[in-house]
């Protein structure tokens, strides 16, 4: 009986729908427009809330910021970071990510690059993460060691998937670095909803006086 009713009521739906071919093109538009916004509200809680780093137990990081004015957050500078890292006892680990403002990047050859997005991060920033690159490697741990990391993406978008990227140069604010390793494309960063294309190490770009931003 259900069945049988709920045939009859769909066929007497199609029925009504064709005599009303504008009533009909607005109930399938008011379907489409909310179909369209429920899906890209969901996107985007995914992107920010649900969906985990992918590395290894995700669970177990957290992330370390200062208080400033009993309400509000900030980051750490450099030298601060290098001396909680020293003093702390409470984290197996500690790792940083900055922002770095960029003049421009180009290639040996001279050509500018534009729309970079670029990430200095300590040198066991990868390590202590539990990734590895797709291709080459990450970051060594010896302060001599003048290597970049490129994101997938940015791998394929301006190389071309070629692997001939690896031992190439980009020059940062007039600071050469060697590209090294390739990532996964899945492998984001350590912030859902950011993607870098270049990963230098801090202390490489401060030895070479690029500008870092303090806060």
């Amino acid at each position: 009986m259900f069945l049988e009713a709920l045939l009859h009521d769909v066929r007497f739906a199609i029925r009504i729908l064709r005599r009303n071919p504008g009533f009909t093109a607005a109930a399938v538009l008011s379907l489409a427009i909310g179909i369209g916004a429920n899906t890209s509200v969901f996107s985007i809680l995914y992107a920010v809330l649900i969906r985990d780093l992918p590395v290894p137990h995700p669970e177990e990081l957290v992330l370390v910021r200062k208080l400033v004015g009993g309400s509000s957050y900030n980051s750490f500078s450099y030298l601060a970071f290098l001396a909680v890292q020293q003093n702390q006892r409470a984290l197996q680990a500690l790792l940083g990510s900055g922002d770095l403002p960029l003049r421009s990047v180009e290639l040996p050859s001279g050509e500018a690059l534009t729309g970079i997005i670029p990430r200095s991060v300590t040198r066991k920033y990868f390590s202590m993460m539990g990734v590895s690159a797709y291709r080459g490697r990450v970051f060594n741990v010896r302060e001599d060691d003048p290597a970049a990391v490129i994101s997938y993406r940015f791998w394929e978008r301006q190389f071309a998937g070629n692997t001939a990227a690896l031992g190439s140069t980009l020059v940062f604010n007039g600071v050469p670095v060697t590209i090294a390793g390739i990532m996964p494309s899945s492998f984001f960063g350590e912030a859902v909803g950011q993607s870098p294309d270049v990963y230098v190490p801090i202390a490489q770009v401060r030895d070479r006086g690029c500008e870092l931003r303090s806060e």
